[in-house]
């Protein structure tokens, strides 16, 4: 009896026959195969799928019993990339997608400048940052010593692009002297040299080329790490290049063509990093998202709790990412009708975040909202509203009354008093919320439409005809000018006000 199987090597996958289910049979194999491959060093290490070693009989045999005989073959050469993966893009304090963005624009300018033998620094940091707030902040440049801010005025000196919070800084001088300063972020250095004058805090990452001649004295404050083309450039892009190929799919709700690029990109994060690694948390996260809005719910919290696993050990339980994490294993739990689940796991985004960023923060009264949407589900109408005016009065303290946000507050609140048979308060809620997006939106908008079918509804449960059929006519008018007199809700508001007229 004989045996199929794949081996991965260096991201390519080769078939095999297994004689006997045994390791030395599988090293015979794979060395065979690495002949073609043209691997000229010693295979050291075989994995699973799991990135559990396969190193006995046993462990052989048990990936046939399940149904896995698909291994993972790292040499010398793999094993070095390996060694250093701990060094790819730190996500413990910056972890936002501008934060990504920035740094994978960043290592393209550093490839880029590496290839036109150019020198120079290129700074990834926060707005919120030395480089608005420090004033004695200066940068040497050709030994001519400039003011930071005049440098960055200068766009002959200094290239700016900006993500969000984060600006990405390109210097391109030969000489770059740092003098007290405080950096949150990161920093690359291309061939060049850079010296250090007074205490220098870079707060992330420190990235050299070979040729980068680095002060001593700095290395006592931030440990440089040493610039690796495949670890942090040719992989990071391939991924983003994958998932951004994901991303357009499931914006075309094309699920199998986004899963098929996403489970790509997971091989090769697991590949070259192991499994128990950031990229592959964010790949099953990402999956995670498209199995939710695939309504595939099971595959959604499966991938959302690899995720967490994975987030919880690398960040520990106060980290934003982790509470984004719980937030989206809530909702996968309320799509699929397990709210004491989904309640529990909300609550946990919620906990998180009041740690992280108070009482009076956007986030917090995010939680809020979805935990009010599952306890409305569980006929908990009460609980409901309280989350519902927590929400409520967070958003009106952080952005006052006419946003988008506080309007979509009123209707959640003004929605909970309606389940609970409270139509004079439902209607107040409403009515605010209908007044809120005149003042953003206009007339003509299909969120006042909305607005005007919700007080139509509720006037209708009052049995005040005349008011419910006044709101009817002007979602009507609305739905009829943006989505036309035979889209699908058109026609409804259309049947509703007949209705009611022939009362």
């Amino acid at each position: 009896m004989s045996w199929k199987g794949i081996v991965t090597i260096n991201s390519k996958d080769y078939e095999f026959t297994l004689n006997s289910l045994t390791i030395e049979e599988l090293k015979a194999q794979i060395t065979e195969i690495s002949k073609v491959s043209e691997q000229k060093t010693d295979l050291i290490k075989i994995t699973d799928t799991n990135d559990q070693n396969i190193e006995t009989d046993q462990q052989v045999q048990q990936s046939l019993q399940d149904c896995q005989l698909h291994f993972f073959a790292y040499f010398q050469t793999d094993y070095h990339f390996l060694s250093i993966s701990t060094q790819t893009l730190d996500f413990h304090k910056h972890w936002s997608i501008d934060w990504k963005k920035s740094n994978l624009t960043a290592v393209e300018i550093v490839s880029q400048m590496m290839k036109h033998n150019e020198k120079g620094l290129i700074v990834v940091s926060s707005l919120i940052s030395y480089w608005e707030n420090s004033t004695e902040l200066n940068i040497y440049c050709n030994d001519n010593k400039c003011s930071f801010r005049r440098l960055l005025a200068n766009d002959d000196k200094v290239e700016k692009i900006q993500f969000g919070e984060y600006w990405v800084h390109i210097l391109k001088q030969e000489l770059v002297i740092l003098d007290n300063i405080d950096i949150d972020g990161n920093v690359y250095g291309i061939n060049c040299e850079i010296r250090c004058k007074g205490n220098v805090n870079i707060s992330t990452q420190f990235f050299i080329s070979n040729n980068c001649i680095v002060d001593e004295k700095l290395k006592l404050y931030v440990s440089p790490i040493q610039w690796n083309i495949k670890i942090h450039h040719d992989i990071p892009i391939l991924l983003q290049n994958l998932q951004d190929e994901a991303n357009d799919c499931l914006e075309k709700q094309c699920y199998e063509d986004t899963i098929r690029y996403l489970y790509e990109a997971l091989d090769i994060s697991i590949h070259y990093f192991g499994s128990h690694h950031p990229y592959v948390a964010d790949l099953n996260n990402t999956l995670g998202i498209c199995y939710d809005q695939a309504e595939r719910y099971d595959e959604a919290i499966e991938c959302y709790k690899k995720s967490l696993k994975i987030g919880l050990s690398v960040y520990g339980i106060n980290h934003g990412w982790v509470a984004n994490l719980y937030n989206n294993l809530g909702l996968a739990y309320d799509n699929n009708e397990e709210y004491d689940k989904a309640i529990e796991s909300g609550e946990k985004a919620l906990q998180i975040r009041v740690n992280i960023f108070g009482d009076n923060h956007e986030n917090v009264a995010q939680s809020y909202s979805n935990i009010g949407i599952s306890y409305g589900k569980t006929g908990e109408f009460d609980k409901r509203i309280e989350c519902n005016t927590k929400a409520l009065m967070i958003r009106l303290d952080i952005f006052g009354m006419n946003h988008c946000e506080v309007a979509r507050s009123y209707k959640d609140l003004g929605m909970s008093y309606s389940k609970k048979g409270e139509y004079n308060k439902s209607i107040e809620c409403y009515e605010q919320s209908l007044q809120i997006r005149k003042h953003l939106f206009g007339n003509t908008s299909r969120t006042v439409a909305d607005a005007n079918w919700n007080l139509g509804f509720v006037f209708e449960k009052k049995n005040e005809i005349k008011a419910a059929c006044r709101h009817y006519e002007e979602a009507w008018k609305v739905y009829s000018i943006i989505l036309g007199e035979y889209d699908k809700e058109t026609l409804e508001v259309k049947a509703k006000i007949k209705v009611l007229c022939d009362i």
